[in-house]
């Protein structure tokens, strides 16, 4: 069944799972391009916070008495429709490390996928945080991990998953600061972080997520099980 919703700018667009087709009407002011002007007010759907649709999932514990503690993915949610969609899974198989997979597609856009990921009641105390990721990204080009500065309105990058990446554990240090904390009047001390394929995407490729764990401690870079890239901004407005 396809998938159909209607933008900000009244563009139709629709999504065929069975034979991985995005497709739309869009006009000639609108780009998927993640060169577009952040600053100006004119700018497509794309290029705005607001999402077109929300597709926002929460724990299923964020309703219960059980909640889960701040070391693993409260919220997750897809920047835009047209450049992100969940394959399979769920959100709560990236709690455990087993052969449980939250499973996310790419698509032939520019960025190819773009996802956000909350974490609440983190621990502004500790003197560092650090991400253990676990999953496979079988692409040809790298996924960014960046944590998002709610001073500045721009994300960090802190992580850098390489291209074709099939090996297991990957861990990044997250920037740390005031500016990286922030609450909504429910929840305190939320973390937001984002995974964005900045280049042009393939239907072909798939971002599975095994385990996402976020911990007081710091990953050291002479390991030799992964690697961390240097800090860098970015102000892609999703």
């Amino acid at each position: 069944m396809t998938d159909l919703w209607v933008s900000n700018d009244n563009e139709i667009w629709g999504y065929d799972p069975l034979d991985d087709i995005l497709w739309g009407e869009e006009s000639s002011s609108s780009s998927l391009s993640s060169s577009s002007s952040s600053s100006s007010s004119s700018s497509s759907a794309l290029c705005q916070d607001t999402v077109i649709e929300d597709i926002t999932i929460k724990s299923s514990s964020s309703s219960s008495s059980e909640a889960i503690t701040w070391n693993f993915i409260e919220e997750f949610e897809v920047c835009d429709p047209r450049i992100g969609k969940v394959n399979s899974g769920e959100l709560s198989h990236t709690y455990t490390d087993d052969n449980e997979k939250f499973i996310l597609n790419e698509f032939d856009t520019t960025p190819g996928f773009c996802y956000k990921f909350q974490h609440w009641n983190v621990p502004d105390s500790t003197s560092q945080l650090m991400l253990h990721f676990k999953g496979t990204y079988g692409g040809t080009h790298e996924v960014l991990f960046q944590a998002y500065d709610w001073d500045a309105t721009s994300y960090t990058t802190f992580m850098t998953l390489p291209p074709t990446y099939f090996t297991e554990s990957h861990y990044g240090n997250v920037p740390l600061g005031q500016q990286y904390y922030t609450s909504d009047g429910t929840n305190v001390n939320v973390i937001q972080f984002r995974t964005i394929h900045l280049d042009s995407g393939n239907p072909g490729h798939i971002f599975r997520i095994n385990y996402w764990y976020l911990s007081e401690g710091s990953y050291s870079s002479s390991s030799s099980s992964s690697s961390t890239s240097s800090s860098s901004s970015s102000s892609t407005p999703y």
